[in-house]
């Protein structure tokens, strides 16, 4: 594929990624979405709690 890219001219140079490690990487950026989400979630409910009992 490379030799096909450089054939035309082009100042991008060639990149390329598998698509599992981009899966991967977006599964872990949802994960660390997720945890963050559950922490402020559970805050919430503790503060809700804490001013009800209040």
């Amino acid at each position: 594929m490379k030799a096909e890219y450089d054939a035309f001219p082009s100042d991008i140079p060639f990149n390329y990624s598998f698509l599992d490690e981009r899966y991967a990487q977006t599964y872990q950026t949802e994960v660390k979405t997720g945890k963050l989400l559950s922490i402020f979630a559970g805050l919430t409910i503790l503060s809700l709690v804490w001013v009800y009992l209040d």
